[in-house]
């Protein structure tokens, strides 16, 4: 025990160098050290399940016969079986463990991968291991942990497709006082899909701080004081009015939250409750994504800070929630110098039973997109796959034509035009008929005119009454109205579609590629922008656009106006010399009318929308 805690003793002064270092090339090197020195300290039990699975599966097995866990290997395009084309540890060649319906028999799957029996331990260890989910129809991957005698203990799950990708996760196990089991658990549903992992390893002390937080497992070290807090709850009934309904990582009444009863007689109006992240490393910029949801009219304010170590607090995102009970996005900037903490901020509004709830999380080391843009390259930005099954049975997938994948797919992206650029695709012939896949965008302002631009591609060469792929307006009260759809793709070519879309009240984009017959093929999306306030002739539309939209707005209209009185002005000037000329002229001159030559200008307002428009193919970017 004392070499335990030794040990953990240098974990933490080796980690504080490198987070006063800011050096992630510092932060891997320990990693590795850390791993190598945990062969002489760690129990070995633990060690025994540390696991590449190069040569065997180590001390994890099977824990029933008819769905199993198998090996798979990473022969890339050479390979023909179930299971990720490529490996983590050897990228070509390397072995694996995976779940698919294919091995199976295409029947529902419920593997259970269990590790040996665990002594108990007095110190926090940190368990991390690589995942890949991929597919149109991924259920979940949960880690759990068993003690002898006590229910399971949910401590780490992730939902639906993560694309073509191995993935890092972490969690830290809290001291076990009992014997204990580690539990990898999957669930598919049906089609071409697999579940894996690779690379398993545990070294002593807590891990790094969870940049994704669903909520679902715990509270990923999220704190709160006071005698009143910040809860963490279910979904309630489709009656309920003091929680929502469902969750928005799971899309269901089973998913968890973070609620804050904002209530006057719980919290009267302008009183706070607090919650407040674990301690985060310093970064030239982070991205804060998380979803908000209230329930009525005043229900409250919510607030976030950052907290930065010696300069106190400063808000970085402050908003009364609209009371429609519908899951919105919220996203800011952040830059610090300092080790920082993010803090949540209810405050009441002085309604009687009202709340305030947030869920996932999300810290990513890019910039924030702006409102309905993403070209994929990082991530699906405020984009996300529907879950609900009511509305939706399979997945959109993020790719790039770089790794092999079983599935059809472009060869490349239209960002950058080649393989490792990224894009979003559903395999058409991969689904089931009258299966359908939703993209759907974060909720996007009232317009009387806003362009969409995003680019397609299909290599589906079949007339068809109603195209495989469409673009849908969503609103709140779950009303569709059909905005444009691709019913004849004769070329597998990225194109350009352009579309004006309108609407009174908040509403949605939902990108939806559905299996209308037996076809095979691909439908995949790329380069998606939205241009608020201005409609895809360039014209200006909205005279508040909301935030920054409103005053872009006015400028493009200023900016249109001028560019009106010069064309005025040089037409007028143009008239003035033909008129002299003709006055003047000799008996034989042949003008007999006054021409205007085609005066051409850019409304080229950068900070809004591109606003040129060239025939033929729309809307153009601006340089």
């Amino acid at each position: 025990m004392i070499k335990v805690q030794s040990f953990i003793k240098v974990h933490s002064i080796l980690f504080a160098a490198c987070f006063e270092m800011q050096s992630l090339h510092c932060e891997k090197f320990l990693m590795r050290f850390l791993t190598l020195l945990s062969l002489f300290l760690l129990p070995p039990s633990l060690l025994a399940i540390s696991c590449n699975f190069e040569s065997s599966p180590c001390e994890w097995e099977n824990e029933t016969d008819s769905l199993c866990w198998l090996f798979g290997s990473g022969n890339g395009s050479n390979s023909s079986t179930p299971g990720p084309m490529y490996d983590h540890t050897i990228i070509h060649g390397g072995w694996y463990l995976f779940v698919s319906p294919a091995s199976t028999g295409g029947k529902n799957t419920h593997a259970r991968l269990v590790s040996i029996n665990q002594t108990a331990t007095a110190c926090d260890l940190c368990f991390s291991f690589w995942y890949h989910m991929y597919g149109p129809s991924i259920g979940y991957l949960n880690l759990k942990a068993r003690q002898e005698g006590q229910p399971e203990q949910l401590l780490w799950t992730r939902t639906a497709t993560q694309g073509n990708e191995w993935r890092r996760a972490s969690h830290t196990i809290s001291p076990q006082l009992k014997h204990f089991q580690l539990i990898f658990e999957a669930s598919l549903t049906e089609g071409e899909a697999d579940i894996a992992i690779d690379d398993i390893s545990v070294v002593g002390g807590a891990c790094e701080p969870q940049q994704i937080c669903n909520f679902e497992a715990d509270f990923c070290e999220f704190t709160f004081t006071g005698l009143q807090t910040w809860q963490r709850e279910r979904g309630g009934s489709p009656n309920s009015t003091d929680r929502p309904t469902s969750d928005i990582t799971k899309e269901t009444e089973q998913g968890f939250y973070m609620l804050a009863n904002t209530s006057q007689q719980m919290l009267p109006s302008g009183q706070a409750l607090v919650l407040v992240s674990p301690p985060q490393a310093p970064r030239d910029i982070v991205c804060l994504q998380f979803w908000v949801q209230a329930n009525v009219r005043n229900s409250g304010t919510l607030n976030v800070y950052v907290e930065e170590d010696s300069l106190g607090k400063r808000l970085i995102w402050s908003n009364v929630i609209a009371p429609l009970m519908t899951w919105r996005l919220g996203r800011a900037n952040i830059q610090t110098d300092h080790t920082w903490k993010l803090v949540f901020e209810a405050v009441g509004g002085g309604a009687d039973l009202s709340y305030i709830a947030i869920d996932d999380v999300m810290l990513l080391h890019t910039q924030c997109p702006r409102m309905g843009v993403c070209n994929f390259e990082t991530g699906m930005c405020g984009w996300r796959n529907v879950l609900d099954p009511k509305k939706d049975h399979v997945d959109w997938n993020w790719n790039s034509g770089k790794v092999p994948n079983h599935f059809q797919v472009p060869n490349v992206d239209h960002t950058l035009g080649t393989k490792e650029g990224h894009y979003m695709f559903v395999d058409i012939g991969a689904i089931k008929v009258e299966k359908e896949a939703w993209l759907l965008s974060e909720h996007l302002p009232p317009t009387k005119g806003s362009c969409l631009r995003f680019h397609y591609r299909s290599n589906i060469n079949k007339h068809l009454m109603h195209g495989p792929f469409k673009v849908f307006q969503y609103t709140p009260d779950e009303r569709e109205k059909l905005l444009w759809e691709a019913k004849d793709i004769q070329d597998d070519n990225w194109r350009t579609g352009n579309i004006t879309v309108e609407n009174a009240m908040e509403f949605q984009i939902g990108f939806k590629a559905i299996k209308s017959q037996n076809l095979t093929g691909y439908v995949a999306i790329d380069d998606i922008e939205y241009h608020p306030g201005v409609n895809c002739y360039g014209v200006p539309t909205d005279s508040a656009a909301g935030g920054a939209s409103n005053t872009a707005g006015i400028v493009a209209a200023v900016i249109l106006i001028l560019a009106v009185l010069v064309c005025l002005a040089v037409a007028t000037n143009y008239w003035y010399k033909n008129k002299i000329a003709c006055f003047y002229g000799s008996s034989n001159d042949s003008r007999t009318f006054f021409g205007f030559d085609n005066i051409s200008y850019r409304n080229r307002n950068k900070n809004t929308v591109p606003v040129e428009t060239v025939p033929g193919s729309g809307v153009q970017d601006p340089q």
